[in-house]
């Protein structure tokens, strides 16, 4: 890690313990869900995975898809912390987005063997075929975040550029710590949305996670209510 990446990171946490704090309590509780998810699936401590795959049975096959693709979520959500505890906002945004994608196609994978298929023959998953989505990834809800991230973090636009050098012209700026707040907090409210979406979802299809995970659930409401805290305070910072 350079020096200026050192520096961002300790100015960070020095100014958002408690947020940092939460931030790695919901990936810790994440990263125990996959962990189990993993573990318990068979098909992937085998050899010749793709081959066996293709001639499982449909559920085993679709199952482990699933795993594979929220195992890929998750690694993206680690490289997201990474990025925005160094001061690399935007790319963080870009690494969420393919996190919710990746999460996207777990549960398309899970409904639907044919897109299963499709993903272990090399090929892309078609998000938009028929599927009834959960309320993680409700298409209202699953098209707002994915605009967010759009617009601040994937595409070189004008809005990515702007937010990232904001962040950069007052990080060590105390003139400008109100700015600095707003664009810290406000992408610690995407990334706490992803995760817990993401937490509620594992925890929701598997009981045995929250037997394994005992904590996950308690950590998965105080990301709520971080959300909904940070949501009002992030009104009041536009304000000033």
């Amino acid at each position: 890690m350079r020096g200026i990446e050192q520096r961002v990171l300790r100015k960070l946490q020095q100014d958002f313990p408690k947020d940092i704090d939460l931030m790695e309590r919901g990936l810790d509780s994440v990263a125990k869900c996959v962990q189990i998810m993993i573990n318990i699936s068979p098909m992937l401590h085998k050899p010749n995975v793709q081959n066996n795959l293709l001639n499982a049975n449909d559920e085993v096959r679709s199952g482990t898809v699933q795993v594979i693709c929220i195992e890929h979520s998750f690694t993206f959500l680690k490289a997201a912390r990474l990025l925005l505890l160094t001061g690399y906002i935007s790319p963080s945004l870009s690494c969420l987005r393919t996190a919710f994608e990746s999460f996207q196609n777990a549960y398309i994978c899970s409904v639907r063997d044919d897109q299963a298929i499709r993903f272990i023959k090399g090929n892309e998953i078609n998000r938009k075929v028929d599927v009834i989505y959960p309320q993680q990834l409700d298409t209202n809800l699953g098209r707002q975040i994915k605009n967010i991230l759009a617009m601040y973090g994937v595409h070189p636009n004008f809005n990515a550029i702007e937010m990232q050098a904001l962040f950069e012209g007052s990080v060590f700026t105390k003139e400008n710590y109100t700015t600095y707040k707003f664009m810290f907090i406000r992408n610690v409210w995407s990334y706490n949305m992803m995760v817990v979406l993401l937490l509620d979802y594992l925890l929701e299809r598997n009981q045995k996670l929250i037997e394994e995970v005992p904590e996950a659930p308690e950590i998965a409401r105080e990301l709520v209510q971080y959300i909904e805290d940070s949501e009002k305070q992030l009104e009041k910072l536009s304000n000033k």
